[in-house]
């Protein structure tokens, strides 16, 4: 009995010693660590990293740019079925315990005692929100104290709700999804107070091992995982019987998602992603920061489409040049074998819409004769099988490649092709889009490159702008960065100068071969019109519509390069980078279509100077405004001292005169196709430069101006008869018949000081009642023609009269 008193007091005095080293270690290592653990408080006002949000004038979202997904969520906001999918997994004595669960913690110290290794399992999830913001994940005893600590102290400082809050919003849960929301549209595509009770079980599986058993790169480790918290949920009483029943049998639904684009505009995100750096700096990209752009969603969607035809139809018009690349197949491949065919595919991307496909059978037709005493077979009709990256099996007939004639050069294709076999054969990879009636058609990524904007013109607002075929093959923005020869495009600046010089539209220009020397050229220029043909004299007006290139450089010559260089430059054109010689009429200076719309913007607007815009305001998380976009407004009717009123470049006389020559650009000139909008209150020019490099068209309307740009990076031709009419011009026409659709025509009024008299187009002369071939024309008042042309007229000559316009009997040279 004594023995037994004796042990019984042995194992108390042991077990107090124990506690007691215990509770001393404890507290010397509280003491060495407790100066360098954080302060817990900051977690009150944490900012989660957020990627930037980029959204169109209507708030539908453009594009999340950053290292990490992630929709921050309110406590409120977060399914009460999650919370408890969450708890019996990681933490069931969540609501109990002050931090740390003795008994968890208990059992990861016996299984070090026993195994010599760190327990796993014993964090509660207040534990694991401090080590998430705090700690790194090494597993060192250091660490684990500083844990411990931090969640006690968490616990003091913050709710049971704002800690599931942290921890729901911080977790990372594979492939950057960063908390519960954006995890929820990564695998599901879908808010996360709209998913089921599976997928929330799910989700709550993920926090263990994001990476290795998520439900896309490793489905039957993820739907383990998924039971095993449906399990847990039902064993805690947390879902009934019934629900358990339907969670556990239902199937793994998760797949890829992206972020909730509504709009493709990847090069105004870029766009908007540099102002936002450029205004806060790099770390804004993570803040959370909301950009609303000046982007028409509806404008934005048309521009693509446009670009993307018109650059295929470019394309297809200049030959095939044959497949991206060739896999052997297989003698005897199984067809049936299609995890074949999307190995050899996947490392070929999508881009512009046009889907890679591997070519797998190439028959090129054949009658089958019947036999006598049986029916006739069916004629089995050329065409190509391939496996299409996304679409599996695809059928091309032969009418969806007829175009695919070999190019040899840019102006050199073989012979018309008789069957697929000229062109393809099996292993090829190939691209194929969408044919208009519906059928697949080979195609192929161009090789020709486009710029396009769109702009309010009263206030800068950018409403749409593709900057290339494609963003994720080529990020080079065309329409800032690109600097290029505009042509043509260029010639309304200086006749706007030649107006405000006193001529009028009607003063009659020498269209005849000439040789001028120029200081600033090497040697004699000999300018000459792209059709080699010559018209004498010809109305100011003419000229314009025409492009004709020697009549506008005789006009230049007129009027004078140093004034006309000057006047070109309050169009916003950098006059640093402006030649200023003979050349500059012909646009011989290299700009960005950028650069050439704002210019053209001054004809739409009035003729005031905007400064383009794209970024019109940025929030912070909170939705507090910390910069709106400065801008000027045209006013037409405006006091000039009105605050905000953008700068007026050109009179309200010239501007009518202008828009009234460039009208006939489109009725009468190289821009002619545009009437298929029918409309009158478009205007426009084309441009195109001397080797066939650069195709322009840039056009507007009182409401909206644009520029479409068509050219080679590599800055050679386009090829034969790829003018700015036909290369650039259908884009533009339809980008303008999807914005403009259901607005009303809205042609510019006439201003004071503008007169309309009849004249005769061929002297520029008054024309007597009854003249032959007199035609209307407008003049700046001061510059009405007083004399009159005598004779009965011409007998009918059709003239180049406007809607208004003219300088009577000057002629020049």
């Amino acid at each position: 009995m004594i023995l037994i008193k004796r042990g019984w007091h042995i194992l108390l005095w042991a077990g107090l010693t124990a506690f007691t080293g215990f509770v001393t270690v404890c507290a010397a290592i509280y003491l060495y660590l407790a100066p360098t653990i954080p302060p817990v408080e900051v977690l009150k006002d944490v900012e989660l990293q957020t990627p930037l949000s980029i959204y169109s004038a209507d708030g539908q979202l453009m594009a999340e740019i950053g290292e990490q997904r992630r929709t921050p969520l309110q406590f409120e906001e977060i399914p009460e079925l999650y919370v408890k999918a969450l708890m019996a997994i990681e933490d069931h004595r969540f609501e109990d315990h002050i931090g740390v669960d003795p008994m968890r913690f208990g059992s990861a110290a016996l299984e070090f005692i026993t195994t010599g290794r760190p327990g796993s399992g014993g964090s509660t999830l207040t534990q694991q929100v401090a080590r998430s913001f705090f700690l790194n994940p090494d597993k060192t005893f250091t660490r684990k104290f500083t844990e411990i600590i931090l969640a006690f102290r968490m616990e003091q400082v913050l709710t049971k709700a704002e800690i599931l809050e942290l921890y729901s919003n911080q977790m990372y849960l594979g492939h950057r999804a960063y908390g519960i929301q954006a995890a929820a549209q990564v695998y599901y595509g879908r808010d996360i107070s709209e998913l089921e009770l599976p997928e929330l079980a799910m989700l709550a599986g993920l926090h263990q091992r994001p990476s290795g058993a998520n439900p896309l790169a490793f489905p039957e480790r993820a739907m383990s995982r998924r039971d095993t918290v449906l399990n847990r949920m039902y064993n805690l009483d947390f879902i009934t019987d019934t629900e358990y029943q339907r969670a556990i049998a239902a199937p793994n639904t998760a797949e890829r998602n992206s972020a909730r684009i509504a709009v493709s505009a990847p090069y105004v995100a870029e766009q908007a992603r540099l102002e936002v750096v450029r205004l806060f700096g790099e770390d804004a990209i993570n803040a959370g920061y909301k950009v609303y752009t000046s982007i028409d969603a509806r404008q934005q969607d048309a521009a693509n489409r446009a670009v993307v035809r018109h650059l295929l139809n470019y394309s297809e018009r200049h030959g095939y040049v044959g497949p991206e690349a060739n896999h052997e197949l297989p003698t005897e491949h199984d067809r049936e074998d299609t995890e074949l065919y999307q190995r050899l595919i996947s490392q070929h991307g999508f881009f512009g819409g046009l889907e890679p496909a591997l070519v797998i059978h190439v028959e090129d037709g054949q009658d089958l004769a019947a036999d006598e005493d049986s029916a006739a077979e069916p004629t089995v009709l050329p065409h190509v099988l391939a496996w299409g990256r996304y679409s599996g099996w695809i059928e091309i007939p032969l009418e969806g490649m007829t175009w695919a004639r070999e190019r040899r050069s840019i102006d050199n294709y073989g012979p018309r092709i008789s069957g697929p076999s000229d062109v393809l054969t099996e292993g090829d990879v190939i691209r194929v889009r969408r044919g208009d009636n519906g059928n697949w058609r080979l195609t192929q990524i161009p090789e020709a490159q486009s710029g396009f904007i769109a702009m309010d013109p009263n206030d800068g607002g950018i409403k749409a702008m593709v900057g290339g075929f494609d963003f994720f093959l080529s990020r080079f923005n065309r329409v800032t960065q690109a600097n290029r020869q505009p042509g043509s495009t260029f010639k309304p600046f200086v006749y706007a100068a030649a107006l405000d010089a006193g001529l009028s539209p009607s003063t009659l220009v020498n269209d005849a071969p000439i040789s001028m020397q120029d200081a600033t050229l090497e040697e004699v220029w000999r300018p000459r019109n792209s059709s080699d043909r010559y018209l004498g004299y010809i109305p100011m007006r003419e000229a314009l519509y025409r492009s004709i290139n020697v009549a506008s450089v005789r006009l230049l010559n007129d009027i004078g390069v140093t004034y006309a260089s000057n006047y070109v430059s309050n169009f916003g054109f950098d006059p640093a980078r402006l030649d200023r010689n003979l050349g500059m009429v012909l646009g011989n200076s290299s700009y960005t279509p950028l650069e050439v719309t704002r210019g053209y913007a001054a004809f739409a607007n009035g003729g005031f100077r905007v400064d383009p815009y794209l970024v019109d305001r940025i929030e912070d998380p909170n939705g507090n405004i910390v910069y709106e976009s400065p801008r000027v407004r045209a006013c037409r009717d405006c006091d000039p001292e009105t605050p905000g009123l953008a700068e007026r470049i050109l009179s309200a006389q010239t501007h009518y005169l202008m828009v009234d020559m460039l009208r006939q650009g489109i009725t009468r000139g190289t821009g002619t196709a545009a009437q298929s909008l029918g409309r009158s209150d478009i205007a426009g020019k084309t441009g195109t430069t001397n080797n066939g490099a650069d195709a322009w068209f840039a056009g507007f309307n009182p409401n909206l101006v644009a520029a479409a740009w068509v050219g080679r990076d590599d800055n050679t031709s386009l090829g034969f008869n790829e003018f700015g009419g036909r290369a650039a011009l259908p884009i533009w026409i339809d980008f303008m018949s999807e914005a403009l659709a259901g607005t009303p025509d809205s042609p510019w009024s006439r201003p004071s000081g503008i007169a309309q008299v009849r004249i005769d187009p061929e002297s520029g002369k008054l024309a007597p009642p009854g003249y032959n071939g007199a035609v209307f024309e407008v003049f700046r008042s001061d510059l009405v023609p007083t004399e009159s042309v005598t004779g009965s007229g011409n007998g009918g000559a059709s003239g180049s009269g406007g809607t208004g316009s003219g300088d009577g009997s000057n002629r020049l040279f």
